[in-house]
């Protein structure tokens, strides 16, 4: 009988190796590019709206102005997250 468990670890093993390098060129290429730049801004800016929005809506406040991330930090997010 074959056990599949061995390969099917070694085939994500495979793919989380191979997507690394995937991710680097994506995040240099965030930094390069204006128009992906502002992509991972956006995104970073919505999902922080979003969370923030979400975890005071848990404990049962709510969020009247929430502070937007600076560019750095909203580009380091927007690329991690896309």
């Amino acid at each position: 009988q074959f056990n599949a468990m061995p390969l099917f670890k070694f085939g994500m093993l495979l793919v989380r190796t191979l997507s690394k390098p995937v991710a680097n060129a994506i995040k240099q290429r965030a930094v390069e590019r204006p128009s992906f730049k502002k992509l991972c801004i956006d995104f970073a800016q919505a999902w922080n709206r979003f969370e923030i929005r979400l975890n005071l809506g848990l404990v049962g406040h709510s969020a009247r102005v929430i502070k937007p991330l600076d560019e750095a930090t909203a580009v380091k997010s927007g690329d991690n997250n896309l």
